[in-house]
């Protein structure tokens, strides 16, 4: 059984806050969801 992590996040958040722990939670093996107050697509952004 693999060990679960929700990142909570909502619009104009840093794109590297989000996708960097993300990818390296998947590679270490947990199951990632990332959850936002509205389901749409989220817009990032890189300062």
């Amino acid at each position: 059984m693999s060990k679960k992590v929700l990142i909570v996040t909502g619009d104009a958040v840093e794109a590297l806050e989000i996708y960097y722990p993300y990818y390296r939670l998947l590679e270490e093996g947990f199951d990632v969801t990332i959850a936002a107050p509205k389901k749409k697509k989220l817009h990032t952004v890189v300062h």
